[in-house]
């Protein structure tokens, strides 16, 4: 792993009415071992449905997690953030990345 590790969040258009999807993406983050992930979202806006693994993350490139809300006041804007990101490789060094949110 090395400093240029970046974390994104994007909303994924097209979800299902009264659903959004984010996908969080890391590059750079070279072989990874394992992860932790800390999101922060309205709960009176949006409900987390499930959390699942994408694509190829191990890479440390490419799409990481998926996340699926239900949207439960469609009147107010939902958001969601990455409070911060850990990333470690096989010898058990890591890199930690704050904020992010769509």
């Amino acid at each position: 792993m090395n400093g240029s590790t970046l974390l994104s969040l994007e909303e994924i258009p097209g979800s299902a009415p009264n659903q959004i999807q984010a996908l969080v993406r890391f590059t750079g983050a070279g072989n990874v071992q394992g992860y932790h992930v800390a999101i922060r979202y309205d709960e009176a806006v949006l409900e987390l449905i499930d959390a699942t693994a994408a694509g190829n993350w191990i890479s440390g490139a490419g799409e990481f997690l998926r996340l699926r809300f239900r949207v439960i006041d469609p009147m107010v804007a939902g958001r969601v953030e990455i409070v911060n990101a850990f990333v470690s490789d096989p010898a058990g060094s890591f890199r930690r990345r704050d904020g992010c949110c769509c």
